[in-house]
């Protein structure tokens, strides 16, 4: 029975504890503006979503690429899904070698230029902008294009709803590369 009294204090020990005063929150310090450290005069601000163009449409940057001018090393493009679920794999080199799915051909140095001539047009470097769903549709064509240009590379991704005009354009012109000219109407063929 001596056990009872020992239960008892503890309990009482326990319920003490328990009970006690709630502990008080200490006091946050507030944030001082640390005003002995300039802040530096060339700060790189990151590109904001809200100053992208709406998605499908494309801006360039206002900056000129500096290296316009100069022709690309290599081009790496390819366009997988649409309505029959195909892949097509480009990679275009800038003396003119072609790798079309695995096989290599040649295309003519004025083929290289006009190519090249369409990068720098559209800016490629600097073109700012959304050109895929988050979530790809395989029902329509997805592309990947990576340029590489004096140590500089560069891939955008895009989708055929998404993709603005000048964008298609280029890549349609890779896709036609190597590819038998289509007879016009008149000629035999067509």
């Amino acid at each position: 029975m001596h056990y009872i009294p020992c239960l008892f204090v503890i309990t009482l020990l326990l319920l003490a504890a328990c009970t006690g005063a709630a502990p008080t929150a200490t006091p946050q310090p507030t944030a001082v503006p640390d005003t002995a450290t300039p802040e530096p005069e060339h700060q790189v601000t990151p590109l904001a979503q809200d100053s992208l163009p709406p998605v499908g449409e494309m801006r360039s940057s206002a900056t000129e690429d500096p290296e316009a001018g100069l022709v690309f090393d290599s081009i790496i493009f390819t366009q997988t899904g649409g309505p029959s679920n195909t892949e097509l794999t480009i990679e275009l080199r800038s003396d003119g070698t072609l790798i079309r799915n695995g096989e290599t051909s040649t295309i003519s140095q004025e083929d290289v230029l006009a190519i090249d001539a369409m990068l720098d047009e559209l800016n490629f470097f600097g073109i700012q902008g959304i050109f895929a769903a988050a979530a790809p549709n395989p029902d329509v064509y997805s592309y990947t294009i990576t340029v590489e240009r004096g140590g500089s590379s560069r891939m955008i991704n895009a989708q055929d709803t998404y993709t603005p005009a000048e964008l298609k354009e280029l890549f349609a012109a890779i896709i036609n590369l190597g590819q038998p000219a289509q007879p016009g109407p008149g000629q035999p063929g067509g």
